[in-house]
């Protein structure tokens, strides 16, 4: 590859580029072929094109990884990246349905990249609002990848709320489940010492979900006080609201 004998010079004189998509842009036209290049070209444009709104340029940054995965099929960046991406912007059916097949070939290829998990289940949440026929079983899906997430990344606390967060607050009631949810969210929490509201309060919601009323206003009334402690009013003025919901034996449930 001609990749490293261009980036030696740019990193030496990087400050005389525009912007880091200057960069890699200069990178393609130096190895067009360059899977590198282009992941990382698309990685900065799609970055910005988030932070603007600019849905064209994430197409642009889209087009960039699937010309990168042509070039190297196992590059899991580029599989992550085109779906994340795909499921950010405005996504129809059909890319949904491109989004799920490159999630899965990241997981596949990476079962530790846990965020694709999050992502892959997010995808499977709006593919259940196309679906005509049974949505229950897409959305069902959705639960059961991040399930394989959790299993195989138990230490990610982001996707163990995720998963206890969609047991709780699924708008299909048959899909949720109060007392695993409070398997994950209790996980979640402990795994930052009960010491994170958010996390306090996403356990508080599958207690109330599995009937446990008692324990979920404890777990609210736990998370205000380090909302409190730490200034964060809107949080603990969110926490009072469900302690008093609690209290009267009733479950939130707004929709993920």
């Amino acid at each position: 590859s001609c990749l490293p004998f261009f980036l030696l010079p740019c990193a030496r004189q990087a400050e005389h580029w525009q912007d880091s998509l200057s960069l890699w842009r200069q990178a393609i036209r130096a190895c067009p072929t360059s899977s590198i290049a282009h992941v990382q070209y698309a990685n900065v444009l799609a970055h910005q094109a988030m932070g603007l709104g600019d849905i064209e340029a994430m197409h642009i940054a889209l087009d960039h990884y699937r010309y990168a995965l042509s070039q190297n099929p196992k590059d899991v960046i580029a599989w992550h990246y085109l779906g994340r991406g795909l499921l950010l912007s405005e996504p129809d059916l059909e890319d949904l349905n491109e989004a799920r097949n490159a999630l899965h070939r990241a997981i596949t290829l990476d079962p530790r990249r846990a965020e694709a998990f999050g992502d892959l289940a997010e995808v499977y949440r709006k593919l259940a609002l196309h679906e005509a026929g049974d949505a229950a079983a897409v959305a069902r899906r959705g639960l059961d990848v991040l399930r394989e997430g959790v299993e195989a990344n138990p230490r990610n606390v982001p996707l163990l709320n995720q998963l206890a967060t969609l047991l709780t607050r699924n708008p299909d009631p048959s899909l949720r489940n109060g007392e695993e949810a409070v398997r994950w969210a209790r996980q979640a929490s402990a795994l930052l010492s009960d010491e994170h509201p958010e996390a306090l309060l996403t356990l508080a919601e599958a207690f109330a979900e599995a009937g446990r009323f008692e324990e979920a206003a404890a777990a609210a009334r736990r998370a205000r006080e380090l909302a409190e402690h730490r200034s964060r009013s809107r949080l603990a003025a969110e926490a009072a609201r469900l302690i008093e919901l609690y209290t009267a034996g009733k479950t939130d449930h707004a929709s993920p």
